[in-house]
């Protein structure tokens, strides 16, 4: 099923390239709960997501809704922390998703192995984040772009780029190396 992705109203949003609607497709909501049962439920904030493949990249983009920090009082603006939540969550789905639609291929990644060693065999190895405008937690949206994948030393190592953006133009954007121990 394709549905209309989530888009920012026309700014600033960086280098980020959307992907073309038609590659993306609505991951199934018990999907989504499956792949965040490791978060408490207060802390899921990704309320729903599309995930696609185009040139040689897999995309996400999901709407996110932060109603109450789960670590502190309300700052008024999405922070370094949720920040993180939130790139993990739409990363978690954006893996979990390519892998059980077949979108990557690598021997020994597969579902039954993301299932199994989610939280233990994925490594962020290095976060760079930049906040250039205030962004609205309370309804946002978060785009992954997963690329570069290459084996190194046991390891498969990629690359994770990410935006959050509100209707009044707010953006925070970032980058993660990731590894996962095969």
């Amino acid at each position: 099923m394709t549905i209309p992705l989530p888009r920012p109203q026309p700014g600033p949003h960086g280098d980020f390239q959307f992907p073309p609607d038609d590659v993306m497709t609505e991951v199934d909501a018990n999907v989504v709960s499956g792949t965040l049962a490791p978060y408490r439920t207060h802390t899921r904030y990704l309320q729903s997501v599309s995930v696609g493949a185009h040139r040689s990249s897999v995309f996400a983009i999901g709407s996110f809704s932060i109603a109450e920090s789960c670590y502190i009082d309300s700052t008024g603006h999405f922070n370094a922390a949720e920040f993180i939540m939130c790139a993990n969550q739409i990363g978690y789905v954006c893996i979990g998703e390519a892998l059980r639609r077949g979108l990557v291929d690598f021997e020994g990644f597969d579902l039954a192995w993301f299932k199994e060693k989610q939280l233990s065999s994925v490594l962020i190895l290095k976060a760079d984040t930049s906040f250039r405008k205030v962004i609205n937690p309370r309804s946002f949206v978060g785009c992954c772009e997963w690329h570069s994948m290459r084996m190194k030393r046991g390891l498969l190592i990629s690359v994770q780029a990410f935006r959050f953006m509100d209707d009044d133009h707010g953006l925070a954007t970032g980058e993660y190396l990731v590894a996962f121990r095969l």
